[in-house]
């Protein structure tokens, strides 16, 4: 809508200096070409610094939340693991990474659901003893 508004009033400019000029007819024509083109060149590049503005953002945002599940990782396994051994609880408590990678990767696949549903049933057998939210 920017853009349009921006096109409008620049052939407005156009018209009304081709007015106060007493321009010809070609003249005025060539000038509204010359606004047009220049207006679709003007909007090509401020959609691509707006799409490269948004990938950079994507970007930022991904990686936070990267950096907000390996730290949630670290907590679940130490708690994990601290408990173990508090209340001497058997090997099939234990968590470990690979079985947390595995079942991260799984979650994150796209969904095709008898695929990604055997994928997570696979990994049933790690997290049997920890009940669902």
């Amino acid at each position: 809508m920017k853009m349009q508004n921006l096109f409008a009033s620049s052939l407005k400019r156009v018209i009304e200096n081709a007015e106060l000029n007493n321009a010809d007819f070609w003249g005025c024509i060539a000038d509204m070409l010359y606004a047009s083109v220049a207006s679709y060149f003007m909007y090509e590049a401020n959609e691509n610094e707006i799409r490269l503005e948004l990938n950079e953002n994507l970007y930022a945002l991904k990686a936070e939340d990267a950096k907000n599940v390996t730290e949630m990782q670290k907590q679940l396994l130490s708690s994990s693991w601290n408990l173990m051994y508090k209340y001497h609880l058997p090997d099939e408590y234990r968590l470990v990474q690979k079985a947390m990678d595995d079942f991260y990767r799984a979650v994150e696949e796209p969904d095709e659901a008898p695929r990604k549903l055997r994928k997570l049933c696979s990994y049933e057998k790690d997290f049997k003893v920890y009940p669902p939210c």
